[in-house]
């Protein structure tokens, strides 16, 4: 139950208690790529990462404005093959949220912590503040550094820690969901321009709905070609809500699908969920868990077929 972990176990290895999408798996190198900053007490400055991006920042409203630690960002990479762990690279300051492209792991500074209140709350944000630099990062193995893809221009705004990533294979673009006002924007980063671009999809269904506030947990599927999200019900935090964006119509929609069974409602969209596509089996799998050391974690699949999908034609 301790707070402020230090990010590595004893064994010198990656460690968190909150992995959201830190984490991913890199074909070119076939390892696992995670990116955890590593918590030091002030004043103390470890020869192997005093090169490593630093972190001091504090609260705009903290009450101590010299912390007792700060963070240094690294990258770690996992051998499936040695079952092993490596620290092999910096990382930018604020890189947390990954994913898992064909040309190696990309992430986003979305650096959420830095959207919190000293007491751990999230902050007030309008267009009119000075933009954060949103940036795309590729982990490059060969080289073991992280390089900037974006340059500058317009960016996705006010991310948090729900924001979600996904690649689209058909077009080689990156999918941000996740900014703006009620943080429900949709981006879309051009790997061949290397510009964000702001989608603005319109909700198809259920008509004239609010379009959806990102979950955090999205995938795309590409014999389908949609970006599929699963997250809390707007108008009830205990029900799943499975939203469908099609890139090639620019446009949402909620799908109506059975509620997961066999799971207390508490758990069925709680924080504890997890949501991967594995393009094997053409599944995408919901993991949900429960809560406490004794919780069970629950897997459920489905096979998406857009053309058999039902979807709800009012709001609830």
């Amino acid at each position: 139950m301790g707070v402020r972990l230090a990010g590595v176990t004893f064994q010198g290895n990656p460690w968190t208690e909150h992995g959201r999408k830190i984490y991913a798996f890199d074909p070119v190198s076939a390892h696992m790529i995670m990116v955890r900053p590593i918590r030091l007490t002030t004043g103390y400055d470890p020869a192997p990462l005093a090169s490593y991006p630093a972190s001091r920042a504090t609260a705009s409203d903290a009450l101590v404005t010299v912390p007792t630690s700060y963070v240094r960002y690294a990258t770690s990479s996992y051998d499936p093959k040695t079952a092993g762990w490596e620290i092999v690279a910096p990382a930018p300051v604020g890189l947390d949220t990954l994913v898992t492209t064909r040309h190696g792991v990309m992430g986003v500074n979305v650096h959420w912590q830095t959207r919190l209140n000293d007491a751990g709350y999230l902050l007030p944000w309008n267009p009119s503040q000075r933009p954060a630099d949103t940036a795309l990062y590729l982990f490059r193995s060969d080289l073991k550094r992280w390089e900037r893809l974006s340059g500058p221009g317009v960016s996705p705004q006010n991310l948090y820690e729900m924001t979600s990533l996904a690649y689209d294979s058909l077009r080689d673009k990156v999918i941000l969901h996740g900014a703006g006002q009620r943080q429900d924007e949709l981006w879309n980063f051009d790997l061949e321009s290397r510009r964000w671009t702001n989608a603005k999809p319109r909700v198809a269904a259920p008509e004239e709905a609010a379009p959806p506030v990102c979950a955090r947990e999205a995938v795309y599927i590409p014999g389908q070609d949609v970006f599929l999200t699963y997250g809390p019900a707007p108008e009830d935090r205990t029900l799943g809500a499975v939203w469908v964006y099609r890139p090639g119509e620019n446009a949402w929609r909620r799908a109506d699908i059975s509620q997961v069974a066999g799971i207390e409602a508490a758990r069925r969209a709680s924080q504890n969920r997890a949501l991967v596509y594995d393009p094997k089996r053409d599944l995408v799998l919901l993991v949900l868990g429960g809560g406490g050391d004794a919780g069970v974690t629950q897997v459920y699949a489905m096979r998406y077929s857009h053309a058999r999908a039902r979807f709800t034609s009012r709001s609830r």
